[in-house]
Formats: structure tokens, C-alpha cells, sequence
């Protein structure tokens, strides 16, 4: 991802101006006195060379009524500081995805909401305590899913059907996460990304599990909040 840097509003303009071709998908503006550059920024919006360009806005002071305001003056995206990567890159994929309603901005909130939508994943796991809630995690995500009682059912699925990604419980009936992911790598030849489920949570049993293939891991009892993490960094890239 290629980007320039410039100090003002009004340097961005003269930028803009003398560019021909290659014009930016994205302008990120840091405002901590919006106020005072509404002009300039409604210039930027009615410039033809940016008509694709999404604008986005940072700010340190953010106070109730902001992402509204923001709104109302053409920004497709607005983060509050202090501001995370994982944050501002939720927000550009939704953008650049346009899987927002109609003038619907963007906040931290929203892009949490809909960055793992439509993600495919395979969760094996035996307990049906824990099926039952990471179903209701995946559900409000709008993730699509399978489940698999055991690791035996989990690579019937896999050989059937492509996921995004595979929440892999270690200790299963049957066969374990271990072993099931040994095959899916050795003898399936297969890369879905695979996310360890484990409440052991010592060095070794997480080093077991990515040694067998796996790649990354999750402890239980299982946090919506980490588990949309792992989902958006293996089940969608930018």
C-alpha cells in the first residue's frame, strides 16, 4: 500500500492539482480543528479527480454528534484517537469494500460490526455449551458456518467444501485438532488458515499446535471480541 504525506488541508489541494493520473483511493485527514478547513474540504469533495476517493477522518478531540458532523461534510470514515492499526484497517477494507449502506458513515463501531461478514469458517468443536456460543459469536458477525463434532467430521467438511478459516478445537472425541490438522497439511495438501481453540494455554500446547500446522491460536473460555480479531486477520485481507 503506497501512500504520501502532507502537512495541510491546503497542501493536499495543490498536490491534487498538479497530479494527472494515479489520484488516491483513500485521504486520511488529521482535524483537530475541523472548523476551520469546512472550505477546503468541500473543495476536495467536488473535485472531479477525486470523485473514487474516499476521505476519512482522525481526530483527538471527539465528542458526541461527531461522526455526524463528519457525515454531513463528505467523510465516508471517521476514528477517534488514540487510534489502533487493526482499527483503521477494519474501517479502509469496509470502505474500499462499500459494504455500508448508502451515506452510512463509518465509525470503529460499524466496521467491527460487518469486517468478518460474509467470512466462511468451520468450527470444530465437541462441547455444545461451547458450539452454541460461538455460533451466536459468528451469527452477529454475519459469518456463514459449519460445525464439527470431532476432527474425523471436520475433514469430511473441509474435503467437500472450501473455508475461509477453521476454528480447530485440540482435545475432540474421536480425533483431536492436532491430529486432524496433520492431515489436512500433510496428506489434504490443503492451506485454509486453522485457529487453535484450547483453554491450555502454556507455552508448549500453543507451540504443539502451530508446529502441527496450525496457524494461530485462541484460549478459551473464547472472546467475541478476540475471536472477530483472528477472523478478520485470516479469513480477509486487504
Amino acid at each position: 500500500m503506497n501512500y504520501n504525506e502532507v502537512s495541510t488541508l491546503r497542501e493536499l489541494t495543490s498536490v491534487i492539482d498538479l497530479k494527472e493520473k494515479e489520484f488516491p483511493h483513500i485521504i486520511i485527514v488529521d482535524l483537530p480543528h475541523i472548523d476551520d478547513d469546512k472550505k477546503v474540504i468541500f473543495q476536495l469533495k467536488k473535485n472531479e479527480k477525486l470523485k473514487d476517493t474516499k476521505f476519512v477522518v482522525i481526530s483527538q478531540d471527539a465528542s458526541i454528534g461527531d461522526a455526524k458532523k463528519y457525515s454531513q461534510l463528505g467523510f465516508e470514515a471517521f476514528l477517534p484517537k488514540p487510534l489502533k492499526q487493526e482499527e483503521l484497517l477494519k474501517v479502509i477494507s469496509t470502505i474500499l469494500g462499500d459494504s455500508r449502506k448508502s451515506g452510512e458513515i463509518v465509525t470503529r463501531h460499524l466496521a467491527n460490526e460487518i469486517s468478518c461478514k460474509g467470512i466462511n469458517v468451520l468450527v470444530a468443536e465437541d462441547n455444545p455449551i461451547n458450539q452454541k456460543l460461538i455460533m451466536a459469536i459468528l451469527n452477529k458477525m454475519g459469518c456463514t458456518f459449519d460445525v464439527a463434532p470431532n476432527g474425523h467430521e471436520a475433514i469430511e467438511k473441509i474435503k467437500k467444501k472450501n473455508y475461509d478459516v477453521c476454528l480447530m478445537d485440540i482435545m475432540m472425541p474421536v480425533m483431536g485438532g492436532i491430529e486432524a490438522t496433520r492431515i489436512i497439511r500433510s496428506e489434504l495438501k490443503l492451506s485454509v488458515p486453522i485457529i487453535a481453540l484450547s483453554a491450555a494455554t502454556m507455552e508448549s500446547d500453543v507451540k504443539e499446535s502451530l508446529i502441527s500446522g496450525m496457524d494461530d491460536f485462541l484460549s478459551k473460555p473464547i472472546d467475541a471480541n478476540k475471536l472477530q480479531q483472528k477472523l478478520f486477520k485470516w479469513g480477509k485481507s486487504l
